[in-house]
């Protein structure tokens, strides 16, 4: 063959230097997608276990704030119970 055939007319590259050059960019091209498929992966997993734990957190929080209503509640009967027995304590003694 000569070099009228192997060789591109208008820049001069050789047709099989060309050739692998086009098959090593759509290499590259799959490996970055193949990255960034990994990675917004990760960054997927890491936003799902995010959104998780907010949820478990105000889950928790809501607990927390019927415990604290409870105590409050519980807390008022104590007082209101103490104050019956010192007016009651007053008036025997």
């Amino acid at each position: 063959m000569g070099s009228s055939e192997t060789v591109c007319h208008y820049c001069g590259v050789s047709y099989l230097v060309f050739h692998e050059f086009q098959r090593l960019q759509e290499r590259l091209r799959a490996a970055e997608r193949e990255l960034e498929s990994r990675g917004g992966g990760a960054e997927r997993e890491q936003l799902e276990e995010l959104r998780t734990t907010h949820s478990q957190l105000c889950d928790r929080l809501c607990v927390l704030g019927q415990q604290l209503d409870g105590e409050k509640a519980e807390r008022a009967d104590v007082e209101r119970q103490l104050e019956m027995e010192r007016e009651r304590s007053r008036r025997l003694g």
